[in-house]
């Protein structure tokens, strides 16, 4: 269960590692203004706050796995909608629902409480401190790879992105998501 629950969440954090490598540059390529921007990311930060304060103490009642799923789902279908269209509304609410720009699993989110506090049922407690280090830094790890891999691109082509490439980026949240509500269908 730990393996299958880290590697959920490294899973998310290659997906969320592109976006926060490169969702702010796609909205710049689409012509955003640093305030329009500015106001989507802080609109996610905001969303994030109040989902994390709502989130864990639902989970304890609701079960942390059928949380965790939904979230993956979620993560699936916000990814998809970006990559699909340029509409500022639908972009505005993936990017608040999906944390894109600023992080939400490599780094602390909304759902980090639900499995960590999942872990610390299945773990006895001289365990969890390696353990929890452990998770955090393969979702950092993860995040990295995700951000080397919204890079190399442009490195490939040789030129600066368009918004028509930064849009099939967000076929690595799409994946991350996927792959990682397969793993936690089988947690």
């Amino acid at each position: 269960l730990m393996v299958l629950l880290t590697l959920s969440g490294s899973g998310r954090s290659i997906g969320q590692g592109a976006m926060v490598a490169a969702f702010t540059l796609y909205l710049r390529a689409l012509g955003w203004s640093a305030t329009a921007i500015g106001t989507v990311l802080m609109g996610a930060l905001l969303f994030g706050t109040l989902l994390t304060i709502i989130i864990g103490p639902l989970s304890d009642r609701g079960g942390r796995r059928a949380f965790l799923l939904g979230y993956d789902a979620l993560q699936a279908l916000v990814a998809l909608v970006a990559m699909l269209t340029t509409s500022p509304w639908l972009l505005v609410t993936a990017a608040v629902i999906g944390g894109f720009g600023r992080g939400a699993n490599g780094s602390a989110g909304p759902f980090s409480p639900v499995e960590q506090a999942w872990l610390a049922i299945e773990l006895p407690i001289q365990r969890r401190g390696r353990i929890f280090s452990a998770n955090s830094a393969v979702g950092f790890i993860g995040m990295g790879i995700g951000a080397l891999l919204a890079a190399l691109p442009a490195w490939w082509m040789g030129h600066a992105m368009n918004a028509p490439d930064y849009r099939l980026l967000f076929a690595l949240p799409l994946a991350g998501s996927l792959a990682s509500f397969t793993l936690m269908w089988l947690a």
